[in-house]
C-alpha cells in the first residue's frame, strides 16, 4: 500500500497491508449512493426533502483541495432520520453522499448535489466487555470510541493516521494502518446497520445475510449508509516505538527482516538519500521510559531555512513551530520550485537523522502520525508477497516512482 502526498510536496511513504481487498481510495467518510439512483436526477426538493435540508452549506476537506456546494444538505439525529432522507432522496431519484470529517485529500466524499452528515448520530451504543465489543453510531470519532474502551481496558485492534475520523468512513474506507500482519479495520465489524432506498435499513452480520454484510464492510457508500457498527476490541496494549534512518540501499537489505515488526512504516523523502522507518512492537513489561530526542536541535535545519527563506518570519515565530509546522511554512513559500523543494527535503532528512529514537505510549497514541497539511493522496495496492516471503515488489514501484519525482 502506499500513500502519495502532494507531488509539491515531493513526499512518499509506503504501507503493507495483508490483503488487497482492504485497500481504499480515501481516509475519510465517503458514501455514494448513484448507482441506486438515476444519471438524470432533477434538480427539485419534494416539500419533506426541503424542510429536512439545509441551505447555503460549503463543505471543504481537511486539506483544502476541494469544496462543494451541495443543493441538498441534511444532518439526521437518528438512524430513522437517515433511512426517512435515503427514502425520500431514492424516491426523488436524487444521489447522495455522506460525509464523516472530511479528510479526504481527493474530496472523495464531496458532491454538489446532495450530502448527508452523520455527525449529531455520534452516540457509543454500549460496550460489551466480556465479549470484547463495542457498538457506536457511525458518526462517533475514532478519538472518542478509544477513550469509551478505555475504562474497560480495551482498545480498537488497528488504526489510521489520524484519530479525528468518524467511525463510519473509518470502516468504509477499509483503513488499514501500518502493520503487514495486522488486519484492516474492517476485519473487526461482526455487525451493522445499512440503510438503502431499495431494502431499507438492514442488520447485516456472518449470521445474517453474510455475503451482503462482507460486501458493505468496506462498501465505500456504493450499497448504501451505515449507521451504527459493532466492531471486536483488543485488550489496552502500550506499544515500543523506534524511529531511525536508513539508506535506500539499507532498506532493500533489510526490507524482509523490517516487515517482521507487529507495525512498521517506510517515509522516503526525495532527492535525498534518507528513508524514514518506524517500528512498533509490544512493549516489554517493565520498560523504563526511553530517553526524547530534543526537538529544538533537531528543527535546526529548518528553522535555519525557515529565517533565511521568509524575510517576514522572526526568530521567536521560527522556534515556536513544530517539525510539520515548520516544514508546511517552508513549503508554501515556494512549493512548485524545484530547488526549494530539494533544500526543504534535505533540512527534513537532517530533522528526522536527530529526531530518532524510542518512545512508549498507548497503541492509540502511537499508531496515529502528523500527516501535513495540504496535500493530494493517491493509494494503490498490489501483490508484493508474503510477508515471509517479500518478492520486492513494492520496493520496485518506489524506485521507480522516486525516479518520476526527482526529474
Amino acid at each position: 500500500m502506499a500513500d502519495l502526498e502532494n507531488t509539491a510536496m515531493l513526499r512518499r511513504a509506503t504501507r503493507l497491508v495483508p490483503r488487497l481487498g482492504a485497500a481504499a481510495a480515501a481516509s475519510a467518510a465517503a458514501y455514494n449512493l448513484s448507482t441506486a439512483l438515476s444519471e438524470s436526477a432533477p434538480p427539485e426538493l419534494g416539500a419533506e426533502l426541503a424542510t429536512l435540508s439545509t441551505d447555503g452549506e460549503v463543505v471543504e476537506n481537511w486539506s483544502g483541495t476541494h469544496s462543494a456546494s451541495p443543493s441538498a444538505y441534511f444532518q439526521p439525529e437518528t438512524p430513522a432520520a437517515v433511512q426517512r432522507v435515503v427514502d425520500l432522496m431514492g424516491a426523488a431519484r436524487r444521489r447522495l453522499r455522506v460525509v464523516g470529517s472530511a479528510l479526504s485529500p481527493n474530496g472523495m466524499g464531496l458532491s454538489d448535489d446532495g450530502m448527508l452528515n452523520m455527525a449529531f448520530c455520534a452516540g457509543v451504543v454500549s460496550v460489551d466487555a466480556e465479549r470484547r465489543q463495542v457498538t457506536v453510531q457511525a458518526g462517533a470519532r475514532v478519538k472518542e470510541v478509544v477513550e469509551a474502551l478505555r475504562p474497560h481496558g480495551l482498545t480498537l485492534q488497528n488504526y489510521a493516521s489520524i484519530a479525528e475520523q468518524q467511525i463510519g468512513g473509518f470502516v468504509q474506507v477499509g483503513a488499514h494502518g501500518t502493520g503487514a500482519a495486522v488486519p484492516p479495520v474492517d476485519e473487526q465489524v461482526v455487525r451493522l446497520r445499512l440503510h438503502t432506498p431499495a431494502l431499507g435499513a438492514l442488520e447485516l452480520s456472518e449470521a445474517s445475510n453474510p455475503r451482503l454484510f462482507r460486501l458493505a464492510k468496506v462498501g465505500l457508500g456504493a450499497l448504501g449508509v451505515v449507521s451504527e457498527v459493532t466492531l471486536q476490541c483488543v485488550p489496552a496494549h502500550k506499544l515500543l516505538q523506534t524511529t531511525f534512518v536508513e539508506t535506500r540501499a539499507g532498506v532493500q537489505k533489510r526490507h524482509a527482516e523490517l516487515l517482521q515488526h507487529k507495525h512498521m512504516r517506510y517515509m522516503w523523502i526525495p532527492h535525498t538519500d534518507t528513508v524514514v522507518v518506524v517500528t512498533l512492537d509490544d512493549a516489554p513489561d517493565g520498560m523504563a521510559p526511553p530517553p526524547q530526542p530534543d526537538e529544538a536541535a533537531a528543527t535546526k535545519e529548518l528553522r535555519e531555512l525557515l529565517l533565511a527563506k521568509d524575510k517576514g518570519a522572526s526568530a521567536a515565530d521560527a522556534a515556536a513551530m513544530n517539525f510539520a509546522q515548520l516544514r508546511d511554512a517552508l513549503i508554501a513559500l515556494d512549493p512548485l520550485s524545484k530547488p526549494h523543494i530539494i533544500e526543504v527535503n534535505r533540512a527534513e532528512a537532517a530533522f528526522w537523522a536527530k529526531a530518532g529514537g524510542q518512545r512508549i505510549d498507548w497503541s492509540d497514541a502511537l499508531l496515529g502520525f502528523e500527516c501535513g497539511g495540504q496535500q493530494w493522496v493517491s493509494e494503490v495496492a498490489f501483490p508484493c508477497g508474503t510477508r515471509a516471503a517479500p518478492n520486492g515488489n513494492d520496493l520496485a514501484y518506489m524506485s521507480e516512482l522516486l525516479e518520476m519525482v526527482e526529474a
